[in-house]
């Protein structure tokens, strides 16, 4: 399957509009040239270390810098108080020439070093912010031409006592706020606001690591263009200097290609409006079914923004239909955009190839609930076209976890299509 840009055109702000730092990780943002023509980045090619990988830096050698938990030694977590680790460290930012950006986190457990050291610096089993925060103002101290990160996550959640270095900054999970359009009015608000609020009294480096896929199904559409925007909004209101959009890169998800072009836009601007955006992208890159796409796909996003209806970012397809799935609209979209498919040819019909299939496995998870009922061809139609996309590599996975699209084809078969 050929790849293809999101958008063939410069979308800069100034810095007073946008964010300073913007990234998504998408499937229509997975390469360096996407990344140059969307005006947005990508952790896979502009940071020197990313997440969770301080191994990158100290190697295989699990006895380096390990934690200390109930008076043992363990390979689960490392010491932050470690000069091993410290200088392990500092050689590493060295060796990219001691500039560069460098995110220095716990292992992704809550599990927090209780050796006397870092005591004595202040971790306590559930927060090991102390000795994080020491490590990475020496290495800022010491490296001011180097960018560095932490995350407020598990362990880390605390701010530190101390103000951080000038080149030191701290990615914010939003995973606790409701994604929804009108978010300050429900739960979760007021508790992430305080944590923002607490950390911009450290750090004016304030970067929000937020969501834009529902994890638990790449392929029944996930329209979160308006939530995003609110948040998008908000975030610039608060000060907040970056963005990070994680998504579902490598992997194909419904409807990719329109959000990412769309949210590179909002990222560089936030008050920009959504539907210009979406129909100036179809124009481009779907002339032929463009209306049909563009009123279905719109249709979806103002059914969120008018009812504040939750968008689970872990939702089954029932979830799906409680909140904004209406599936007498999606059956006719889907019907209409096969039909209209017929007489496209070119770069086109390869995008809508990938969509029609993404859209069949929302129709088998429909027949799979029951919540619609279905022939016995029709099951076994819809089966042959999710077999075809065994062959297209980005389809390989259809969720973040035990996604295997060949093992749910098999189960599916076996479990489903004997029912009918």
């Amino acid at each position: 399957m050929a790849m293809y840009m999101a958008t063939t055109k410069d979308f800069s702000s100034s810095e007073n509009e946008g964010f300073e730092w913007r990234g998504i990780y998408a499937y229509s943002n997975r390469t360096k040239e996407q990344c140059v023509q969307l005006n947005v980045s990508s952790p896979d090619y502009d940071w020197d270390l990313w997440g969770h990988n301080i191994r990158q830096v100290i190697g295989n050698d699990s006895t380096i810098a390990r934690a200390t938990v109930d008076g043992k030694k363990t390979s689960a977590q490392y010491c932050f108080s470690s000069d091993t680790l410290f200088f392990r460290l500092k050689r590493f930012v060295l060796r990219k020439g001691g500039k560069g950006r460098f995110t220095i986190m716990p292992k992704d457990n809550m599990i927090a070093c209780q050796c006397e050291e870092c005591k004595k610096i202040g971790n306590t089993p559930t927060n090991a912010t102390p000795a994080v925060t020491k490590l990475i103002n020496r290495l800022a101290k010491e490296l001011p031409k180097a960018k560095f990160f932490t995350s407020a996550y598990n362990t880390t959640l605390t701010p530190p006592k101390e103000a951080m270095q000038k080149n030191v900054g701290v990615f914010i999970s939003a995973s606790n706020l409701q994604m929804r359009c009108q978010f300050q009015e429900k739960k979760g608000f007021k508790e992430f606001e305080g944590l923002l609020d607490t950390w911009l009294d450290k750090t004016k480096n304030i970067y929000i690591w937020d969501y834009c896929r529902n994890f638990d199904d790449y392929f029944t559409p996930f329209p979160c263009l308006e939530v995003l925007r609110s948040r998008l909004i908000y975030y610039k209101q608060k000060g907040v200097k970056g963005i990070f959009l994680n998504g579902s890169s490598p992997c194909y998800s419904t409807f990719d290609d329109i959000q990412t072009y769309a949210l590179s836009r909002l990222m560089a601007n936030p008050n920009s409006e959504i539907e210009p955006m979406v129909k100036e992208y179809l124009k481009a890159y779907y002339p032929e079914t463009q209306k049909i796409i563009s009123e279905y796909y719109l249709h979806l996003e103002n059914k969120v923004k008018r009812s504040n209806n939750y968008l689970p970012m872990y939702a089954d397809i029932s979830e799906a239909t409680e909140y904004y799935l209406q599936i007498g609209s999606f059956e006719q979209f889907r019907k209409d955009l096969e039909k209209a498919s017929k007489g496209v040819d070119g770069e086109e019909r390869k995008r809508l190839n990938l969509l029609l299939t993404a859209l069949n496995f929302t129709r088998m998870e429909l027949m799979r609930t029951k919540l619609k009922g279905y022939t016995r061809q029709e099951a076994e139609d819809a089966l042959e076209v999710m077999k075809g996309a065994l062959e297209v590599k980005e389809m390989q996975q259809y969720k973040e976890a035990n996604g295997d699209l060949s093992e749910y084809i098999k189960r599916w078969e076996k479990e489903v299509l004997s029912s009918y």
